[in-house]
């Protein structure tokens, strides 16, 4: 059939033919004699219509793939075509008589569902996918831990992990990201002892995060080691303070003198500076003794001693100089620190500092009872760090440097020892 005669373009559009029904075509070309030149042939086809099933298909925030059926009658031709991001087709188009589509749904972290149609056979299916939504049942524990908040959610089956923010006021505005778990309990162990948080939960999956929480307050106790901090640390017993107590010259050299536990295995360290590292001098020291005499170091060296204990059925904190977490603080310092010595972005550090009326004012944390802080600077780290303040006490976490003003570089330091 000659569908054109003199057609001046280079491209046709064939608007009479049948829908799913292939045809062939050829062009010529006719020079001014009028003799024709055949192109090779090429086949092609209108996008026929047909019958699917399903029309429509709801996914879970997940995505995932599915399947449409197609019935086409005869040699009827069809396709699918898609135009949203979020879905693609994966096989089976172009199809000829019945056949199968397959696609895919990426996914998705929205807060709404969302809805997009995909035209297969010259009909819609219409894809629905359902929103991420947010974790409920948020509970923060008020003041039942001296050592932290903790925080737990009914977990969402499509979130591989879970973000925490806390704020001192009821606003997701400048709240601060604490941390992360695969779980749906966190404990935060940053906090300043019975100071009320509001804390919101968000998850996260392939699709990036999804939207707060509906908050719930919460706060650490106040007091000294409570016995859900003995239950967590010491499974074994709890050593008490760990601390030598006393220490006395003897013909064979010092004794050092601490108060055992039943169930305790305790090291004896020594350095002769506080700048270079412990070394042992013992370890296996099991109750009842409690006392250790140095017959390496005589009487008048000078040095420091260090004790160290490991607890049956506990894992050595706070005496042992093991670093579980990794974060290069061993759990002695950790807890002096009052820091969490399993959690890698638990430890002392300062949060914060701003400009203020008269000075920079820095904050730290964490800051937990019967501890003594002091802080330091220094305008390079080549040289030595000078005391700003000393003898901070808890719940204080502030201070406010009036010596260097704004313009001035430096660096600070905190330091924290037990009373």
């Amino acid at each position: 059939t000659n569908l054109a005669s003199g057609h001046a373009s280079a491209t046709y559009y064939d608007y009479s033919a049948v829908p799913g029904q292939l045809y062939y075509y050829w062009a010529s070309v006719h020079n001014v004699t009028d003799i024709a030149w055949f192109s090779n042939g090429d086949s092609g086809w209108r996008p026929g219509t047909g019958a699917i099933s399903p029309s429509q298909r709801t996914h879970t925030a997940a995505g995932g793939g599915g399947t449409i059926e197609v019935t086409a009658s005869g040699d009827t031709f069809w396709n699918a075509t898609e135009a949203l991001s979020w879905v693609v087709i994966n096989s089976g188009s172009p199809g000829t008589n019945n056949g199968t589509v397959a696609y895919t749904v990426s996914v998705y972290a929205g807060e709404t569902a969302r809805t997009g149609t995909v035209t297969v056979a010259n009909q819609e299916f219409t894809v629905i996918q359902e929103a991420f939504g947010v974790p409920a049942n948020v509970q923060a524990t008020d003041g039942a831990f001296v050592d932290r908040t903790e925080v737990s959610w009914d977990a969402l089956e499509d979130a591989t992990r879970y973000y925490l923010y806390r704020n001192e006021v009821n606003n997701t505005v400048g709240a601060s990201y604490i941390g992360y778990v695969t779980t749906n309990v966190y404990s935060d162990i940053g906090g300043i002892e019975n100071r009320t948080y509001f804390y919101w939960v968000r998850p996260y999956n392939a699709g990036g995060q999804g939207g707060y929480s509906q908050p719930d307050t919460g706060s650490r106790g106040t007091g000294g080691v409570t016995q859900e901090w003995i239950d967590l640390y010491f499974p074994g017993g709890y050593p008490g303070e760990l601390r030598i107590e006393s220490w006395n010259e003897s013909p064979f050299g010092f004794i050092i003198h601490w108060t055992p536990v039943n169930g305790c295995t305790y090291g004896v360290l020594w350095t002769e500076s506080l700048a270079d590292p412990f070394t042992a001098l013992t370890n296996g020291i099991v109750y009842p003794q409690g006392s250790y005499t140095d017959t390496v170091h005589a009487v008048e060296d000078s040095g420091f001693y260090r004790l160290t204990a490991q607890c049956s059925g506990g894992d050595g904190y706070p005496g042992d100089l093991a670093d579980p977490d990794g974060d290069l603080f061993n759990n002695i310092e950790e807890f002096i620190a009052g820091s969490d010595p399993t959690n890698a972005l638990s430890f002392l550090r300062i949060t914060s500092q701003s400009s203020v009326p008269g000075g920079l004012a820095i904050e730290w944390e964490p800051v937990v009872a019967n501890r003594w802080y002091t802080v330091l600077w220094t305008n390079d780290l080549v040289g030595a760090f000078q005391s700003l303040e000393t003898g901070i006490d808890f719940p204080q976490n502030s201070h406010t440097d009036t010596v260097h003003g704004v313009e001035e570089s430096g660096f600070y330091q905190i330091e924290v020892q037990l009373k």
